[in-house]
């Protein structure tokens, strides 16, 4: 009796068929796309000191709160943020100007 002969299976037999390659998109957005909020981030600093001055925002978010939102702005023009985190930059640029329009107005002497 002879042993039936057994064939061996080639790489390309038990590699998987291929797929489509998707394309990659970054996880990162273009600063290109936010020059408007780029702009608005340095008087949303300014008023949030002068907020913070006045006694309308919490001491914790007026101590470095300047200091942050300006780190933010520069991360943004760097291109290295997702974008979540750039509409929490958008939902905080809003909140800061809402607090300066809490500060009471003096009168003008």
């Amino acid at each position: 009796m002879e042993a039936p002969s057994v064939a061996k299976a080639t790489k390309t037999e038990l590699s998987p068929p291929p797929t489509r390659k998707r394309k990659l998109r970054s996880r990162y957005v273009s600063p290109e796309k936010y020059v408007d909020l780029l702009g608005k981030i340095p008087v949303a600093a300014d008023r949030l000191h002068a907020a913070w001055e006045a006694g309308v925002v919490p001491d914790f978010v007026g101590r470095r709160g300047r200091e942050n939102i300006l780190r933010h702005r520069d991360a943004l023009a760097r291109g290295v943020m997702k974008k979540d985190e750039v509409a929490r930059l958008e939902e905080w640029v809003v909140a800061i100007d809402n607090a300066y329009a809490r500060i009471p107005k003096q009168p003008s002497s």
